[in-house]
Order: C-alpha cells, then structure tokens, then sequence
C-alpha cells in the first residue's frame, strides 16, 4: 500500500523536523553535560554517596537547594532543583567519580528516565509545531 502524496508532504517536515531538533538537542546536552546527557553520565560512571542540605529549597527559584559532601576526606558542593527539602537534611548525591565537583541531587539512575523522557517529548511537540506551520503555509498555497 503506498503512502498518499498528502500524507509524504505532512510526515516529511515532521520527520525532518523531528530529527534536526533530537540532533540539536543531543549536541546541547553532550556538550554542557546537563540534563539528560549529564544524568547517562552520572549512571554510567558515578558513584552515591551521603550529603548534606545546606540550604533550603527556594520556591522563588525552581525549588533550589544547595547540598554538600565528601569525597576522600574532600569536601564537594552542589546545587540542584528538588522541591521540598530543608536545611539540616540529608540526601543521596551522585558524583562523578573522575570528577566529584560534577554531582546531581538525588540517585541519577532514578531522574535519567525522567528527563530523556522530557527531551523527546520537547522534541516532538516542537517537531509538531513545524508540522503545523508547514500545513498552515501549505494550505495557504492552495488556496
């Protein structure tokens, strides 16, 4: 059964436009290793230790904390957005083991599918809204 023309002329910007923006997107997170590249990072070559709240989650601010922690007698800091924490908590940090400075809040095996999750789902709503202006534009060509 082959594909109508309408139907190649709306899946292909989609696909295209699909395909450039999970290119764009995995560039932007290698590079800055944040977000959902920085998380497979921590999974793959972290290691989970016990840190300390230092300051408390800011609603102002994306429910940011600050964290501490030691690393081989070494003391490490961070900060991350998690909702609903106190100064004087304590919380699992997962560090880099190369370089323990790079660290999330939190297990990263546990927030890695979360934000994959979130990336291609950008991915796809933005690959929605070309698909819509292109059948816009296209439509009014038709017309």
């Amino acid at each position: 059964m082959a594909i109508p023309l309408n139907a190649k002329i709306v899946l292909a910007p989609w696909t295209l436009g699909f395909i450039v923006l999970m290119s764009l997107t995995a560039a932007l997170g290698v590079r800055h290793e944040s977000g959902w590249y920085g998380y497979l990072h921590l999974t793959r070559a972290g290691a989970i230790t016990q840190g300390l709240i230092t300051s408390g989650s800011d609603p102002n601010n994306h429910c940011r904390i600050t964290y501490s922690f030691v690393v081989a007698s070494h003391p490490y800091s961070g900060s991350d957005d998690m909702c609903g924490f106190q100064p004087g908590q304590s919380l699992r940090v997962t560090y880099l083991l190369s370089n323990p400075s790079y660290s999330c809040a939190g297990d990263a095996r546990e927030r890695y599918p979360g934000e994959l999750v979130a990336t291609v789902m950008a991915c796809f709503c933005a690959s929605g809204m070309l698909l819509l202006m292109f059948w816009w534009q296209f439509r009014s060509w038709s017309t």
